[in-house]
């Protein structure tokens, strides 16, 4: 589950509470996405699972529609390609 503002430049995407955001966030990087675990942003325990992504880097819409694939891809156990978010 994606949560944020509608004119927000970023999200928080929700993980099950067994996926591991550090393992999500190396698999982007070596696929050149950048993302970021919720527990860089938390204060205390407890937090919620997931990643947080960046939607006011890339200059052009296609290319953050792209990373965004490339985001679903890994979740869903796949993805190749290097792009940054």
């Amino acid at each position: 589950t994606a949560r944020g503002a509608a004119e927000g430049l970023h999200l928080w995407l929700d993980l099950p509470p067994d996926r591991d955001p550090a393992v999500l966030r190396l698999a982007a990087q070596q696929r050149g996405l950048s993302l970021v675990t919720a527990d860089a942003f938390a204060a205390a325990p407890g937090h919620p699972n997931g990643v947080r992504i960046s939607l006011g880097g890339p200059a052009k819409q296609s290319t953050l529609a792209a990373a965004l694939e490339r985001v679903a891809a890994l979740l869903a156990g796949s993805g190749a390609g290097r792009l940054v978010v």
